[in-house]
């Protein structure tokens, strides 16, 4: 105490400094103007307004500054830090993993998933498996241990383009996390019973119980019918705390009408919470749970006719209908929310008719449509979806439709991860009205498992409402890297004036291997399409260029120049060759026209390799393959 006393006496009468406090001993007896350099093994070190440094216990500060000097260190120090929290009593827990985290244990819960029989799929089964998933807060490097209850003889983290490899030792295996970001563990190829772990970014701010704007739900279980929130709220979703949806007595309700079961109806009620208004926000580390709602009974949570919302980090688990609708609504952000279901028509988050609205750092492994938009009642344009991990167990991970009354424009999905498609397709317009979908973006997307990999589609079908079909144009596939299976590319227009029109595909690979024009296939009612091996240059769309993730570079290759917008059937194709060779150019080949069989494709490549002085086929540094193209019309 010596030190701290001897420091008082000098700094007596001396001004504050600019970013100085004013700090207290912990008898309340000495105070001391300074400002704070850094905390480190239990030491404070402060700076006096003359440049001399003093180091003191942070034991022997008041408990206010204490407190203080945790709270920015949880901010502003490069440190290593976690934090986690304590699962409710009554809550279940996993009996297939354990996790510590920085030798902190991170509660690991438990959430119904569907099984891997097929036949056990079908919509409304009340058949699940179960998974398990743990979440926390991180900063800065961290040590993952997870301990299965088998012995471990492979590993698998995905998403893979992370290349995270973990040293497996017997029962346990450990990993090194550099950032927040969703990961999935699978022990011994055990794909359902899968390990996902929930890595969030520090919260700031988090709200105070008792501020008269805010909706708390601390640690524990809590149970809610139906709660409808208003302008300047605040939903606030603790860690530990489990936000049960269950129907209350004398509940409103309605009967609904299955569209694709005509005759089967299901009772239906109001969502369990439901943002209304303007200036919303819903956060936290908490979950949201719908397991004791009956099947089509009721969302977790639904954003109807609002402005301004953000929705953050908050787990959603087994619920019963479309998880999360957002619909006429405007400037709403959802990020890095967890949503986990197996029931039928269990969509992840449907956006419907809304301007304004970003999808960022999600992950979505539930039954039908993962992350989808649509449109009813108005537009839908400026949508964002990045940065997002899926997991697509039956219909589409990242699509437009089926329901498209009303025109969609500018829509962007980009660097994003589908780890598993087992469903329909992993890329979509799937155009079931007569609405225009127009200036859809899908950039630097990886498919590490894909069945069906890229549908544009125009038709009637059971979801329809119009007489009346509608119309694709402008649609972007750039640096999609996809692997496993067949992996279809279709097009299908409807007739002669309502067509699939001015598509390409760049830099479009399958295993390794770029996409080829005789690989897409089209039917009669579908015009100018282009396909290049080369990637496009993003352009500067309507809505919020793409935020490539730099650790990915060597994923998604260096950051693109930003061009401005041109229309497809003018973009591309031009070489660094064909630019800088002097003098007259030689007339070039003219393009393919669709149908041609192999033979004539060959002709049209060794044309166009000649042309730009190119060789027909070159390998990479990693052995691959890669053919000259020409962009060709059909």
């Amino acid at each position: 105490m010596k030190t701290w006393i001897a420091a008082v006496l000098v700094l007596a009468g001396c001004a504050s400094l600019a970013f100085a406090r004013k700090w207290t001993d912990s008898t309340g007896k000495h105070a001391i103007e300074a400002e704070l350099v850094e905390s480190k093994d239990g030491n404070v070190r402060l700076k006096k307004d003359d440049g001399r440094l003093i180091n003191i216990p942070l034991a022997h500060l008041s408990d206010a500054d204490q407190n203080y000097v945790r709270s920015k260190a949880g901010r502003d120090k490069p440190h290593d830090s976690v934090t986690v929290w304590p699962a409710p009593p009554d809550e279940e827990l996993s009996k297939d993993f354990s996790v510590k985290v920085n030798g902190k244990v991170s509660p690991v819960y438990v959430a119904r998933v569907a099984p891997a029989d097929r036949s056990s799929r079908a919509a409304g089964d009340i058949r699940y498996e179960k998974a398990s998933f743990t979440t926390f807060d991180m900063q800065g490097k961290v040590k993952v241990l997870v301990t299965s209850s088998v012995p471990i003889v492979s590993a698998q983290v995905l998403p893979s383009s992370l290349k995270i490899v973990p040293k497996v030792f017997k029962k346990s295996l450990l990993l090194t996390l550099a950032e927040p970001k969703p990961l999935t563990i699978e022990v011994n190829g055990d794909w359902v019973h899968s390990l996902h772990i929930f890595a969030n970014p520090p919260e700031e701010d988090a709200p105070r119980p008792d501020d008269p704007n805010v909706i708390y739900f601390g640690p524990g279980i809590h149970e809610v019918g139906h709660l409808e929130v208003g302008d300047g709220k605040t939903v606030y979703v603790a860690g530990g705390a489990v936000v049960r949806g269950v129907i209350q007595p004398d509940e409103p309700s309605w009967m609904v009408e299955s569209t694709d079961h005509p005759g089967q109806f299901s009772r239906t009620y109001k969502a369990m919470i439901a943002l209304c208004g303007k200036g919303i926000t819903l956060r936290g580390r908490g979950i949201l749970d719908g397991s004791r709602c009956p099947n089509l009974a009721r969302h977790l949570l639904r954003v109807v006719k609002s402005s301004d919302i953000r929705i953050e980090g908050v787990v959603l688990r087994d619920c019963g209908i479309w998880n999360m609708p957002i619909g006429r609504s405007d400037r709403v952000t959802v990020e890095n929310v967890k949503i986990l279901g197996y029931r039928g028509y269990s969509d992840g988050i449907d956006i419907g008719s809304c301007r304004d609205v970003t999808v960022e750092r999600c992950f979505v492994r539930t039954f039908d449509d993962l992350i989808v938009v649509k449109s009813g009642a108005r537009k839908a344009e400026r949508i964002v979806v990045r940065n997002c991990v899926l997991w697509n167990e039956v219909a589409h991970a990242l699509s437009i439709g089926a329901e498209i009354q009303a025109d969609v424009d500018s829509v962007l999905f980009t660097n994003c991860d589908v780890i598993h498609n087992k469903g329909a397709w992993a890329l979509r317009v799937y155009h079931c009205d007569a609405a225009r979908v127009s200036n859809v973006r899908f950039s630097d997307i990886r498919v590490e498992e894909s069945r069906a990999l890229i549908s544009l589609w125009i038709n009637k079908a059971v979801w329809s409402h119009d007489e009346d079909r509608g119309h694709i144009n402008g649609v972007t596939f750039n640096r999609i890297f996809a692997q496993g299976g067949a992996m279809r590319v279709e097009l299908e227009g409807f007739d002669a004036t309502h067509l699939v029109e001015n598509v390409a595909f760049h830099a479009v690979t399958r295993d390794g291997r770029p996409l080829t024009a005789a690989e897409v296939k089209c039917n009669d009612w579908v015009r100018n399409v282009k396909v290049t091996p080369t990637a496009e240059a993003d352009v500067a769309m309507k809505v919020d260029p793409p935020q490539i993730n730099p650790a990915r570079a060597s994923a998604t290759g260096p950051a693109s120049t930003v061009l401005p917008v041109s229309s497809l059937a003018t973009r591309g194709g031009e070489t660094a060759a064909s630019k800088t060779a002097s003098g007259p150019q030689p007339a070039a080949p003219p393009a393919a026209v669709a149908p041609f069989d192999a033979a004539t494709a060959k002709k049209h490549q060794e044309a166009w390799a000649a042309h730009l002085g190119l060789p027909l086929q070159t390998e990479n540094s990693i052995g691959m393959k890669l053919s000259s193209h020409k962009f060709g019309l059909w």
